[in-house]
């Protein structure tokens, strides 16, 4: 947004005072981040009249008149958030010294006092991540219907690419040495601390680079899941070594 107003203590009319304001979650606390521009010398002069009131009136409606602004944009977030958040959650948790993202879908009717069985479903290699397989699934609509809770996991966003590193696929996670493993193993842990889910009845699918992990993560954290549904992908991660048999499907076609 631009905000233009008299100048006091320079030769300039007028001057621009330009600022941003992004947004994202943290623990599921929605964060309204402003920057203010100021890397030019009348910019800096301009945000400092800006943000500081005087006891000059047009300085002080400018100031009001931007207090109201962004009041006005943090209702309409918060009333997004309420509007869309009760179905879809889109979080974050600290791991492996990195912030990790998820979209959780609750189901219509969803109820507390109700133990849902949980479905995580794992994007493929994409700029994308949850978008594409929530799309490509259609898990969130089933989900409805059928009555559990879907958590769509994203990849390690790098050089606008979001990959899993599956073992032997696919980089730039299995260079990174990213511990996907360990994301999925402390996202577990925090669902299961903070929504109601039959522990019993916890199952894995993904397509392509997220059928991989999939592989791997009924190798390695068997004892999470009830069964895997991988989708166009194979077992990349050795030796095949589970705690116990473990029942897969395998679909090789979309």
């Amino acid at each position: 947004m631009t905000e233009i107003k008299t100048a006091y203590n320079t030769g300039l009319a007028k001057v621009a005072v330009q600022c941003s304001a992004d947004t994202f979650v943290v623990n599921q606390s929605l964060v309204l981040r402003i920057n203010f521009c100021g890397k030019k010398r009348h910019l800096r002069q301009a945000r400092k009249r800006y943000v500081q009131p005087y006891d000059n009136p047009k300085t002080i409606q400018t100031s009001n008149n931007m207090k109201k602004i962004l009041l006005q944009i943090t209702m309409l977030l918060l009333v997004n958030n309420l509007a869309f958040g009760q179905t879809n959650v889109y979080d974050s948790i600290y791991v492996g010294g990195r912030w990790r993202t998820f979209l959780t879908h609750l189901p219509t009717g969803y109820n507390v006092s109700t133990n849902y069985p949980l479905v995580l479903a794992f994007h493929g290699g994409s700029p994308l991540g949850y978008q594409s397989i929530q799309f490509q699934s259609g898990l969130s609509q089933k989900a409805d219907t059928s009555n559990f809770i879907v958590v769509y996991p994203e990849g390690v966003k790098v050089a606008g690419n979001r990959t899993w590193n599956a073992g032997g696929c696919c980089a730039p996670a299995t260079t990174l040495n990213i511990d996907d493993v360990g994301f999925v193993n402390s996202l577990l842990n925090n669902l299961f601390s903070t929504r109601p889910i039959d522990t019993t009845r916890v199952y894995a699918t993904g397509f392509s680079n997220g059928s991989l992990l999939c592989y791997r993560l009924a190798n390695q954290l068997t004892h999470r899941f009830a069964a895997i549904a991988p989708v166009a992908g194979d077992l990349m991660y050795y030796p095949w070594n589970p705690s116990r048999a473990i029942p897969i499907i395998s679909f090789h076609s979309y």
